[in-house]
């Protein structure tokens, strides 16, 4: 289906999120491309059968954590373990890798501290990426008599160079709307845009981005900055939608990727 209005949508998001996101958004009639700038990369870690003596139950913030640790909390008798997730996104990936009791929060940082503090268990073990926009540890342990034991499995490595097709739908001067997941995300777009010496077209590209905190590290120059009211995956392709003149088509509402 051809975009009426010519705007292209560009997700930055890590390659298979992204890929997601552009199918449901070129459903809805809205063209999209996928420019991954973070890559998902597995780091060493102490092992996991180290904590499972000690830990009540699991938190879990990231779909990608939960994806990568399958294999190794099956052997460390994890899996039985209560475990806490962010979002509908991380409950689905938390499932797939065999977590039997799964707690799920609303969507945010703030809704999952809120449900684990209500909680009845006192210790947690955290598999997290390296960076980590809402350091739930931190927050537990400053407000509760909780702990956190974190073990960091993952990084999102900055991506070298834009991809071709990118450039060339920058290049090609239409009107731009570039989905921004994180602060790190936005900041490294704008420096790819720097390094293929593409800083002249932010005055075309409307940022939708995650919060208030990721806005700032995108920087200035940008034609707008939309700034979501909740920090959500859904939101995010709505928003996308509204801003391109589209509506979201509710017959496909089924196939928009989860929160």
């Amino acid at each position: 289906m051809k975009t009426p209005t010519g705007v292209l949508a560009i997700t930055t998001r890590p390659e298979q999120d992204g890929l997601a996101d552009c199918q449901y958004l070129q459903s809805c009639g809205l063209a999209a491309l996928s420019q991954p700038v973070l890559d998902i990369v597995p780091l060493p870690h102490p092992p996991l059968t180290d904590k499972a003596a000690t830990a009540d139950a699991l938190i879990l913030t990231s779909r990608h954590a939960a994806s990568l640790i399958k294999a190794e909390a099956e052997r460390a008798g994890l899996l039985t373990k209560p475990c806490f997730v962010v979002g509908d996104a991380t409950a689905k990936a938390a499932g797939l890798a065999g977590f039997q009791d799964i707690h799920i929060a609303g969507g945010d940082g703030n809704a999952l501290l809120d449900l684990v503090q209500s909680s009845e268990y006192h210790h947690f073990c955290w598999p997290s990426a390296f960076h980590s926009g809402f350091n739930i540890k931190t927050a537990l342990e400053e407000h509760t008599g909780k702990t956190v034991e974190r073990v960091i499995v993952y990084e999102a490595k900055h991506v070298d160079a834009l991809d071709m097709a990118t450039i060339t739908a920058i290049t090609s001067g239409r009107p731009l709307i570039i989905l921004v997941h994180s602060g790190r995300a936005g900041g490294h777009f704008s420096y790819l845009l720097d390094q293929h010496d593409l800083g002249a077209y932010r005055q075309n590209m409307t940022l939708v981005v995650i919060s208030p905190r990721a806005a700032g590290l995108c920087g200035q120059g940008w034609h707008k900055i939309h700034i979501l009211a909740s920090p959500l995956r859904s939101m995010m392709l709505t928003e996308s939608l509204a801003l391109a003149g589209m509506a979201g088509d509710h017959n496909n509402a089924s196939d928009m990727p989860l929160d």
